[in-house]
């Protein structure tokens, strides 16, 4: 049997329409298709068409999902939605686990939210709602499916790619763990006979397992390109087709000129992001800057910035916020994720723990402050695009 999965799609329903064909396709066939979180929210797409159609469309698109950080609440409302570390202080909650039968074979299904994506909901969405320990939770619904008879258990996981390696290590009843909430280059990775896999984000391309009553059989990972992108083709996008056609020529309205030389594909990726993040702390009088380098995505390299590049490029409603942390904790937390943040050594105003610059979201879910404790300098977006820009006057007239 075949199961189809995507991973952290945010909605990004004009460059990865050839994904939703695909899942469509899939599923008239007979396959499984699973989404491991995010599938909705924070795209440019759903901040201008109304939830409920987007909704609709992801139930219409899915066997199972597992709700991540990202349009929580959109996704826990979903009949298909599992979850079994998630629990409800009130009502019926969110299914544990499921078992569906294909080709002969009983796959149970479950879903994990991990503690780090848990506690980036946002308070009001999350109220209401709880998350226990991942490990304890995945080992009793996998003990409840055995009872029940199922040959393959399947994983579908929103807590990130090295979090999922090490819930594969005390998970001996699992086939497989399909990984969300990675933001990272890792698709693969063998723990013992467990495989974690990732599809590709926001919209690039799908993934195929293929199982027997053994096991894995085989994965593969398809990425589409941008111009196999068909809204046309898709019967589950057509109520929102003319709303798309709205949302594209939004898309392509030119914010300004690039300045010369700023981004190009043809120099390294990370010494450019180095140097854009430079440039935020030189704006800010030299302070110290500490980026999650994932907020950033595909460069746009070409000539024009388009609404859509640079949503593409930053898809997320970061602010850039001052704050005041103390010097231990601030040298505690670097060490612990160098490797994992864009850092900017700036003067040494971040490491006596005076004012250095982060965004909202690390501010909230790194360092613990709440909304209130730390100064509001501007959406990172809108930053980064004066940045590359050239500003409006100076644009050929519109024809």
């Amino acid at each position: 049997m075949e199961l189809v999965f995507t991973a952290d799609f945010h909605a990004n329903f004009l460059g990865g329409s050839a994904a939703i064909v695909a899942l469509e396709r899939a599923r008239s066939c007979g396959s499984l298709t699973l989404d491991t979180g995010d599938f909705l929210a924070e795209g440019f797409v759903s901040s201008r068409i109304a939830p409920p159609s987007l909704e609709s469309l992801q139930n219409q698109l899915f066997d199972a999902l597992c709700p991540g950080n990202h349009g929580f609440g959109q996704a826990i409302r979903s009949p298909q939605a599992l979850c079994c570390n998630l629990h409800a202080s009130t009502g019926p909650g969110c299914a544990s686990w499921r078992i569906e039968e294909r080709d002969g074979l009983r796959i149970g299904l479950t879903g994990i939210i991990g503690l780090g994506a848990f506690s980036a909901i946002s308070l009001s969405e999350r109220q209401g709602w709880s998350a226990s320990e991942p490990h304890g939770a995945l080992n009793e619904a996998c003990r409840q499916m055995r009872i029940k008879g199922v040959d393959q258990i399947i994983v579908l996981s929103h807590s990130g790619f090295e979090e999922d390696i090490a819930l594969a290590k005390n998970a001996p009843n699992v086939t497989a763990i399909l990984s969300g909430h990675c933001h990272s280059p890792n698709m693969v990775h063998r723990e013992g006979t467990i495989l974690i896999a990732k599809a590709p984000e926001l919209g690039a391309g799908i993934a195929r397992l293929k199982l027997d009553a053994y096991g894995v059989r085989s994965l593969d990972v398809m990425f589409f390109a941008p111009e196999e992108a068909a809204t046309a083709d898709s019967v589950v996008l057509a109520p929102i087709a003319d709303a798309l056609v709205q949302v594209q020529k939004e898309a392509q309205e030119v914010l300004g000129l690039q300045t010369a030389s700023r981004l190009s594909r043809n120099r390294d990726r990370e010494a450019q992001l180095v140097d854009l993040v430079k440039t935020i702390s030189q704006i800010h009088g030299g302070k110290r800057i500490l980026i999650n380098r994932h907020v950033f995505r595909e460069l746009p390299t070409g000539p024009e910035l388009t609404q859509l590049a640079i949503h593409t490029f930053i898809p997320f409603d970061n602010e850039i916020v001052e704050v005041v942390i103390p010097a231990r904790k601030l040298a505690t937390d670097f060490s612990a994720l160098e490797r994992e943040w864009v850092l900017d050594a700036g003067p040494a105003a971040g490491v006596d723990g005076t004012h250095f610059l982060t965004t909202d979201y690390l501010a909230q879910n790194l360092f613990g402050l709440m909304p209130g404790a730390y100064r509001s300098l501007g959406q990172l977006r809108k930053v980064v695009t004066d940045i590359l820009t050239i500003w409006d006057h100076q644009l050929p007239p519109k024809v």
